[in-house]
């Protein structure tokens, strides 16, 4: 029996590395060898016991891959060998392997030119994003504000501007975020510590609210704040209440705004680790702690050590 490294549930702030069968694929399954995964607030969730989870499990829920072995009825369709990004949050991400159900809907091609690291936060943060700008029917020229500017909540200002917002406010408590939500379309940022985000919100939006508040954040401070700062008739719209919609198609149609250079998500990724590494890697993501943003983890440690090698002498991800 083969054997991979994976990362299992042992109790609320309880995670270990561990050996596990690799898994074999049925009818309509794929498995993937495991190329780079992530960490997302649900995974932080979970980990600390916010949500029910059965002890071993194998965490994490984005990933993207190459295509190892293929079950019944997906020959022709796949190839081994193909890069895939698994197209809905499937558990068992934190692995050297992982078994996709229903490839033919889960799992997405990855275009050549595109990097890991470009489409690595598509199925959660960007699609999480977007699906928040699209629920709160963000249309042009309408004054946006954006609460929490972390992963989901940067992709959320990436889904107002390329909806057309004719304004766009940038919410959060962190300066290093806001100066990114600038850079990314934000027109204006408000750190939360310094001044009052229903005021400034209101006074850019003509003192009457802003057409659409995105929450992204969940915490009972940010809800009130994002309330508040939308006019009569507006719309509140939150990713915490929000799916994160998937599916192959989805993700293709995401993945060709990053080809057509029309957003770059390499930016979000700032910091990178082995698996071997994912204690190291949860504890600096869950306390916000260097600049992080987004992490990525690679399951091959020798492929990680040549990724951080070459991240030494070159600034592009």
């Amino acid at each position: 029996m083969s054997l991979m490294k994976a990362v299992v549930f042992r109790g609320p702030n309880r995670i270990a590395l561990q050996e596990r069968p690799k898994p074999s694929p049925r009818a309509r399954e794929a498995v993937i060898k495991i190329t780079m995964t992530t960490i997302s607030d649900g995974d932080v969730r979970v980990i600390k016991g916010e949500q029910e989870v059965q002890p071993g499990a194998i965490l994490g829920r984005a990933a993207v891959g190459v295509i190892d072995a293929l079950g019944d009825g997906l020959h022709g369709e796949y190839a081994i060998g193909d890069r895939v990004l698994v197209a809905n949050m499937i558990d068992g991400a934190w692995a050297e392997y992982l078994c996709v159900p229903d490839a033919r809907v889960n799992l997405a091609p990855v275009a050549r030119e595109l990097t890991d690291e470009d489409v690595l936060l598509v199925s959660d943060a960007f699609s999480a994003g977007i699906a928040a700008a699209e629920n709160g029917d963000v249309r042009t020229g309408d004054s946006v504000a954006v609460f929490g500017q972390g992963p989901a909540g940067l992709c959320a200002t990436l889904g107002a501007k390329l909806r057309g917002a004719g304004l766009i406010v940038a919410v959060d408590d962190r300066d290093d975020r806001l100066e990114l939500a600038l850079r990314l379309g934000a027109n204006v940022a408000v750190n939360v510590r310094t001044e009052d985000a229903v005021a400034v919100t209101a006074s850019l939006a003509g003192g009457h609210g802003v057409d659409v508040a995105i929450e992204t954040v969940g915490e009972p401070d940010s809800v009130r704040r994002a309330h508040s700062s939308v006019r009569a008739g507006g719309t509140v719209s939150s990713i915490g209440a929000t799916n994160r919609p998937g599916g192959k198609e989805r993700m293709q149609r995401l993945m060709s705004l990053i080809s057509h250079h029309r957003v770059d998500l390499c930016t979000l990724v700032t910091h990178h680790f082995a698996l071997d590494d994912i204690q190291q890697a949860y504890e600096l993501f869950a306390a916000g702690r260097d600049g992080v943003i987004a992490v990525a983890m690679t399951p091959d440690l020798e492929v990680s050590r040549r990724r951080y090698a070459d991240l030494v002498t070159d600034t592009e991800c």
